[in-house]
């Protein structure tokens, strides 16, 4: 973290940061992962403010990627079987259970409408954010990185086959 007083955006940093097991050396690719667009929007006659969005579409690449790899890693060896696998592994409701188990719920930035009517609390915006903090932690740390957390949080919810060897 930088030297400056804590702000709001540092201490949700900390707290993913410490969730994920995770240190980003670019914070604001953390800010841009967790700030949803309707925010973003609602903010842009006063600053302009990136959002998720792209991020989101990038995790959702990488996270198909990885679990393919740690698939094939686990002996499945059917094209079939690996796509049967996956598409269990990347549904909303597994994503959004991990965002929420990560704290991401109470951690991202939404929009003063989706707050009002519970949306970012919706398995499609926790889904959506997960992915775009996996695709964050892609461009922040690399393929590496980004295969080893997302191994650790399919670990942390009964999937322990997916262990990647570090």
């Amino acid at each position: 973290m930088s030297d400056r007083p804590n702000t709001p955006s540092d201490i949700n940093a900390k707290k993913v940061e410490k969730n994920l097991q995770y240190r980003f050396e670019n914070e604001y690719l953390l800010e841009r992962a967790l700030t949803r667009k309707a925010h973003a929007e609602e903010q842009k006659h006063l600053i302009e403010i990136e959002h998720q969005e792209d991020l989101a579409t990038l995790g959702d690449a990488v996270l198909r990627s990885v679990l393919t790899e740690l698939l094939i890693r686990t002996g499945i060896e059917t094209k079939g079987r690996i796509t049967e696998e996956r598409v269990e592994l990347e549904k909303n409701e597994t994503l959004a259970r991990m965002a929420r188990d990560l704290g991401l719920g109470e951690l991202m930035i939404p929009g003063r409408g989706e707050r009002l009517t519970e949306v970012d609390q919706g398995e499609s915006a926790l889904a959506t954010t997960l992915e775009a903090l996996v695709g964050a932690i892609h461009l922040d740390g690399q393929y590496h990185n980004v295969r080893m957390v997302i191994a650790k949080m399919y670990k942390r919810h009964g999937r322990s086959d997916l262990s990647y060897i570090y």
